[in-house]
């Protein structure tokens, strides 16, 4: 099954890799940026799904890994930077 899910979302994935590559305004390569974030979010959560299945049965252990928190809290903000707008927020990162 999990073959089936990640097939749609790698070829999603793929077209967007392939349209960063043809001429874009800043703002569209902006946008396929953030349909890229998007989309790698969605892939991972999908693996996450598939992997807490598996640990449910009993067939993997999960490690502690540590990660980049200044990039992940930067895709997040990228994400909902638009709908945030549309709405007449602003969304501001502010860490030390």
């Amino acid at each position: 099954m999990s073959h089936e899910i990640r097939t749609p979302m790698n070829a999603i994935l793929g077209m967007a890799d392939i349209l960063s590559e043809t001429e874009l305004t800043s703002d569209q390569r902006r946008y396929i940026e953030i349909f890229r974030n998007a989309g790698d979010n969605l892939l991972e959560l999908i693996n996450d799904i598939l992997d807490m299945s598996k640990v449910e049965a009993g067939q993997m252990a999960l490690d502690k890994t540590d990660f980049p928190l200044e990039k992940a809290l930067h895709e997040l903000l990228s994400l909902h930077t638009l709908r945030a707008a549309d709405k007449g927020l602003e969304l501001i990162l502010d860490y030390g």
